[in-house]
């Protein structure tokens, strides 16, 4: 039988309805894991020029004060930074990259990778 009134209920709705709000209770509980943050970092060879990105790099030697070599699993930079970075160590460096005859990253931020914040956001 078609209901030619829509504001009339039909019988089925009250279960669909009960259904919905059950499910969007359990939905909103504390149960299910909080959202996690999106991680982007790019690769030197494949990231746009002259605009701020994230990069994972780590850092080989120091060419000059606050002038060091560095290279991501794509290719070799020189890294312009504000304070020393230790050799063999891995960091995410938020910066601006732009190329001459090598790649040159001029870093406005830089962090130690922490692993274990890592793999968290990754989970």
């Amino acid at each position: 039988m078609v209901n030619q009134n829509p504001t009339q209920k039909t019988q089925g709705s009250g279960i669909q309805s009960s259904f919905y709000n059950e499910s969007s209770t359990f939905l909103r509980s504390k149960h299910l894991p909080r959202p996690h943050t999106q991680i982007f970092f790019n690769f030197i060879l494949a990231s746009p020029l002259n605009e701020v990105r994230a990069f994972f790099i780590t850092v080989i030697k120091k060419k000059y004060p606050n002038v060091f070599y560095a290279y991501d699993s794509s290719s070799f930079c020189l890294l312009k930074c504000n304070r020393n970075l230790k050799k063999g160590q891995r960091y995410v460096v938020y910066g601006k990259l732009t190329k001459n005859r090598l790649y040159f990253l001029e870093s406005l931020k830089e962090e130690e990778v922490d692993y274990k914040e890592l793999c968290y956001m990754l989970l």
